[in-house]
């Protein structure tokens, strides 16, 4: 699978922090990062960005999208 993500057969690929957020090289085709939760410590969402805000990626521009309730106690983090 992860063959298939470095050369652009794969386009979507859905992690967890624990399995997607360290030792996943798959920077360099990756062009944006949805959260779709919060994690509580910043060195893990910093970790998740870090797979598409990275030195050798092709795509010049990225996105980090954060989904967040508005109300929610994840506005106050």
């Amino acid at each position: 699978m992860m063959k298939y993500m470095r050369h652009g057969k794969v386009r979507i690929l859905i992690g967890s922090t624990t399995k997607a957020g360290t030792g996943l090289n798959i920077q360099d085709k990756c062009i944006a990062a949805h959260h779709v939760d919060l994690p509580w410590r910043l060195s893990d969402i910093t970790q998740r960005n870090g797979r598409v805000i990275h030195q050798g990626n092709e795509n010049s521009k990225v996105y980090v999208f954060y989904y967040i309730k508005q109300g929610s106690m994840d506005t106050y983090l």
